[in-house]
């Protein structure tokens, strides 16, 4: 009976050092994680402003060589539309191909296509 009870209270020792251990762990890998994303975020944001910056000047130089404001009436016009909402969305009808990948891959039904079909006219 003692040889039990020395057994189970090694055994709940131990388990509780391993779970300390797990939960470090973790908080450890987390640490990791979160300064991986903000290092790549960070490189990504320095490479975009960089191409960016690349850009500009390209499309400037060719603006100057037609001489004319082409490269800024162009982006007036992007940041109107984007602070407009964006473009709107166009949803295009299922061409007979699309609707027979949809078949064969049990995607839709010939029966669920019909449907549609009917909702559409």
């Amino acid at each position: 009976e003692s040889k039990k009870k020395v057994a189970l209270e090694k055994y709940q020792q131990l388990n509780s050092n391993a779970l300390e251990d797990l939960r470090k762990a973790k908080i450890a890998r987390d640490v990791v994680v979160r300064d991986v994303c903000l290092i790549i975020l960070a490189a990504q944001a320095e490479l975009f402003c960089l191409a960016a910056d690349y850009v500009e000047e390209t499309a400037d130089a060719f603006d100057e060589d037609c001489g004319g404001s082409r490269v800024q009436t162009f982006r007036e016009e992007m940041r109107s539309l984007m602070e407009s909402g964006g473009p709107e969305l166009v949803v295009q009808k299922k061409n007979t191909l699309q609707k027979t990948i949809a078949l064969a891959t049990g995607k839709t039904t010939y029966a669920e296509i019909r449907q549609e079909e009917a909702r559409q006219r």
